[in-house]
């Protein structure tokens, strides 16, 4: 696939400035080399805000990343990688990017809405040599329907740059995405073994149940009340990283939560 310079992108977008919002569909198809990654235009939107938008995709050396070799070393953990390099982008999206240049919505980087569970998504993807994030962009557009070059330029030429480098800073932070792989892990092989303790759930000690609010899933930080388990109804399962944790164990049957 023929690659272009990221000054190619930019001219381009010059050139296309003010014209039909269509010929925007120049970009489909190409890929643009920037210094340590590649932006891939797989799908351009039909006008301005339009829904679905335009789909890019984001290519890596994985040695570009500073990833640690540890998260890679089992299904489970190259999934979680998976999840934490997904935060991190998002997160990273939030904090360099204003939204909303043109009309309808458009000339934004579309935000993701990620629950806080750990789930198989095909957003971020490993090969042997090279990591992929799809994402998702509103090309800018005026009420015209033309392109307003200048805006897509500054997306593309000063946003997304800074977006790569504060997720590489990310990915680079050792310990946080070893911590994230370890927890993880630890979940998923421990919901893998709830049938063989004849249980449904698992609670460990220290877990903070209550939620932020009643439309979030995020956990209560003010003096939060963290959870024990009475003696009475304490078990201990073997994490693989964690080790031996006390907590909770929901039995199969009927169960009555009250409070």
């Amino acid at each position: 696939m023929l690659r272009l310079s990221q000054i190619e992108l930019i001219c381009l977008l010059q050139k296309l400035d003010g014209k039909s919002f269509s010929n925007y569909t120049h970009l489909s198809g190409k890929t643009f080399g920037f210094d340590n990654f590649q932006l891939r235009f797989v799908h351009i939107q039909g006008s301005p805000g339009a829904s679905p938008a335009s789909v890019c995709h984001l290519i890596f050396k994985i040695e570009e990343l500073g990833l640690a070799s540890s998260c890679f070393t089992s299904k489970l953990r190259v999934l979680a990688t998976e999840d934490f390099v997904l935060r991190a982008y998002q997160q990273a999206v939030n904090n360099n990017t204003c939204p909303n240049r043109g009309v309808q919505g458009s000339g934004s980087f579309q935000p993701l809405s990620l629950p806080p569970q750990v789930l198989q998504r095909n957003v971020v993807t490993f090969s042997e040599e090279e990591m992929q994030i799809a994402f998702l962009v509103s090309l800018p557009g005026s009420s015209a329907n033309t392109i307003l070059g200048s805006q897509a330029k500054e997306m593309f030429a000063e946003e997304l740059p800074a977006i790569i480098n504060a997720l590489k800073k990310a990915t680079s932070d050792t310990l946080k995405l070893t911590h994230h792989c370890d927890i993880v892990e630890d979940m998923l092989v421990i919901q893998g073994q709830l049938d063989q303790h004849r249980l449904v759930a698992f609670i460990g000690d220290g877990s903070i149940l209550a939620r932020a609010s009643g439309v979030s899933q995020a956990p209560l930080e003010n003096n939060p009340v963290v959870f024990h388990t009475p003696d009475e109804m304490a078990i201990e399962l073997d994490f693989p990283n964690s080790g031996r944790v006390r907590g909770l164990g929901l039995r199969k049957g009927v169960n009555a939560i009250i409070g």
